[in-house]
């Protein structure tokens, strides 16, 4: 179809290959392949929202998986460690994203606010929630 609309294969990215199939099928079909081996690694994650932070990217994984309700990094962009729990992190999200993020800067810069999906009552709602500060004290 593509040779026909377009006078030449179409190209497929793969950015997640690692075994493979994807792209050999695509090779075999004739198609401009690209693919990676790198698979971003997390134990949980159904609904993920991702943003840069720290030459890094930084992951909010709700709902699913036993790293449900965290906010995890990775300096690679593939592995990624727990940085932090939360509570009543909200469901199917979907990230507002500063048109100017500082990558140094509040980790929380990437997750202001957002929209979520919430049942109550036995309605569905979508609302808006905002990220809020931890109050933490310094002991000396």
């Amino acid at each position: 179809m593509s040779l026909k609309q377009y006078g030449r294969p179409p190209r497929v990215l793969d950015p997640f290959a690692v075994g493979g199939s994807i792209p050999l099928e695509a090779l075999r079909l004739g198609c401009e392949t690209y693919a990676s081996e790198h698979n971003p690694v997390t134990n949980s994650g159904h609904e993920v929202c991702v943003w840069p932070y720290k030459g890094g990217i930084a992951a909010l994984l709700t709902t699913d998986g036993p790293e449900k309700n965290t906010i995890q990094y990775a300096a690679d962009g593939i592995n990624f460690e727990i940085a932090a729990v939360l509570k009543g992190a909200p469901e199917a999200l979907g990230l507002f994203r500063s048109p100017d993020p500082d990558p140094d800067g509040d980790p929380l810069e990437g997750i202001r606010w957002g929209l979520c999906h919430e049942y109550r009552g036995g309605w569905q709602y979508i609302r808006r929630f905002d990220t809020v500060r931890p109050r933490v004290r310094v002991l000396e």
